[in-house]
């Protein structure tokens, strides 16, 4: 087993930025521009509103991010290995997802007395938090918001990583090629179906989410080819900027349509390999900014359970918020503030310590 780590440093920065779409969305939308528009608040600025629509799409690109992380370690270890362990795979998983996750769940446990008007947790929701079902919940269970919401995405996650590499190994030689298109079909078929009333709530329905998934996976399969073409040009860098320019500005445009799910999901998915390529440009500079983003995208697991907890236990106690004004400049940068140290607190003296064991099922050089 090889226990050693390659840090790939653009990775961590599509983490911040996955994670800081889905942050600026809950603190803006959730706690601002989800109050009546006003030109006198300080996100009516056209630019602020466009990313807070757009936030939401976080979710998606740190799927893709799954994907492409899961093939490329999966890809490597065959290769090395002739192999792939499932056991390893979900024993990795397991000390990657559970220990933070189950901390949350505690935590939300014992915030209630903080979190005034949203509930930190609801007695009703314990069995599908226990059982990584919360997104099933939500769809055909009518769970109530709490604090605990938020999690629903690591029940999608978690229930993705369960077939994942079972849909590598059924056969004596791992198809990924084959795998990834199944993926992408799979999660295109979900959304069509959710889109034409079919299936009900796409942005929870596990399949739907595989679309990513797939396109991730198809980033890892070509990597090498991908990085060895278009680093020979800047034509590549002009249209993978442009597209995450203009496709953002758009958003709310194309997700009014009638085949809104399907087609953010697509646009989404493909976005994935354009910040992928805008981050290796970007981090080959290894400028000091840009390595504090990444630190924060590094610790984007923590950030991401941990703003929503947050965000509970300031609008709860209208800390830098009212119901009226949502939340101030002040309050938004607080918050991002607090959830960082918080996380990052949390990865140095409780995560990495799990980290560290989890290497001992790590067959081959991992970043």
């Amino acid at each position: 087993m090889d226990n050693r780590t390659s840090y790939d440093s653009r990775i961590d920065l599509v983490r911040f930025f996955a994670f800081f779409l889905v942050f600026f969305t809950h603190f803006v939308n959730k706690g601002g521009n989800a109050l009546p528009e006003s030109d006198d608040l300080w996100w009516s600025a056209p630019v602020l509103q466009r990313l807070a629509d757009f936030g939401g799409q976080g979710v998606p690109i740190f799927f893709a991010l799954t994907g492409f992380l899961l093939g490329r370690l999966l890809i490597k270890e065959y290769s090395t290995h002739g192999s792939i362990k499932v056991r390893y795979f979900y024993l990795r998983r397991i000390y990657r997802i559970w220990p933070l996750y189950f901390l949350f769940v505690i935590l939300c446990l014992l915030a209630n007395p903080f979190a005034n008007g949203t509930p930190a947790v609801n007695l009703i929701e314990l069995p599908y938090l226990l059982t990584f079902t919360y997104n099933w919940g939500q769809i055909y269970g009518s769970l109530p918001g709490s604090m605990a919401t938020i999690t629903w995405s690591v029940s999608v996650e978690e229930q993705i990583y369960f077939i994942f590499p079972l849909l590598l190994v059924i056969s004596k030689r791992p198809r990924f090629r084959i795998v990834a298109i199944g993926l992408v079909l799979s999660g295109l078929l979900t959304l069509i179906m959710a889109d034409t009333q079919l299936l009900p709530g796409a942005a929870r329905q596990t399949t739907a989410y595989l679309l990513p998934v797939g396109v991730g996976l198809f980033c890892a399969i070509y990597e090498g080819a991908l990085r060895k073409n278009l680093t020979r040009g800047n034509v590549f860098t002009l249209i993978a900027l442009l597209y995450s320019i203009i496709y953002p500005s758009m958003f709310k445009i194309i997700s009014g349509t009638s085949l809104s799910n399907t087609l953010t999901m697509i646009l989404t998915s493909l976005l994935f390999p354009a910040i992928l390529h805008l981050s290796d440009k970007f981090m080959r500079r290894n400028s000091f900014p840009l390595m504090i983003l990444a630190r924060i995208g590094r610790i984007s697991y923590g950030c991401y359970l941990y703003h929503w907890a947050v965000w509970t236990v300031m609008t709860g106690k209208e800390i830098l918020y009212s119901p009226s004004e949502g939340f101030s400049i002040i309050g938004v940068t607080v918050a991002f503030c607090v959830t960082v140290i918080i996380s990052e607190i949390s990865y140095r003296y409780f995560e990495s310590y799990f980290l560290k064991r989890r290497k001992s099922f790590q067959r081959v050089v991992a970043p």
